[in-house]
């Protein structure tokens, strides 16, 4: 996530092409390691083949509708990319031929509302992920501490933080 935040930042606010480029590179490497990184977190602290598998949904399920918040985020931006990216004079950018794959960072479309929102997205995600650690590290303190205490229904399961 930190790395996505850094990504963003350069990508939003950097001049020069090359930054913006690189900036855009660590967006989509601190994005893309998250997925793994959060299945992992969820199978390791779930029990059951049934709750594991929805657990897999959903968590792809949310990182789609992230993509789909943030762009929605900016409308009037957004409807703009697309026009670019399908090849239509829209009047407030050049004309560009279908098939140009850098339009967002050449044309400076810089969609800073959907930039902002994907950034408190991941803000978002780091703080849900420190309450449930927290969370689990004090359902493991009861279970460590004895009696009648379960996690996932029973007494010998340990959440892996």
């Amino acid at each position: 996530c930190l790395v996505c935040i850094v990504g963003l930042a350069i990508l939003a606010y950097a001049d020069k092409l090359g930054v913006r480029y690189f900036g855009a590179f660590l967006t989509i490497a601190g994005a893309q390691s998250n997925v793994p990184a959060v299945i992992a977190y969820s199978q390791n602290n779930i029990l059951g083949s049934s709750k594991r598998s929805l657990t897999s949904a959903l968590v792809i399920g949310f990182g789609g509708v992230g993509g789909i918040i943030a762009m929605v985020s900016d409308r009037v931006t957004a409807r703009v990319f697309v026009l670019i990216r399908s090849g239509v004079p829209t009047g407030r950018q050049p004309y560009l031929h279908p098939g140009v794959s850098d339009c967002a960072l050449t044309h400076r479309t810089k969609l800073i509302r959907s930039l902002w929102t994907t950034l408190g997205l991941n803000i978002g995600s780091i703080i849900l992920l420190g309450i449930l650690s927290m969370y689990m590290r004090a359902q493991n303190r009861k279970l460590s501490a004895g009696g009648e205490h379960l996690n996932e229904g029973r007494t010998d399961f340990k959440y892996a933080i």
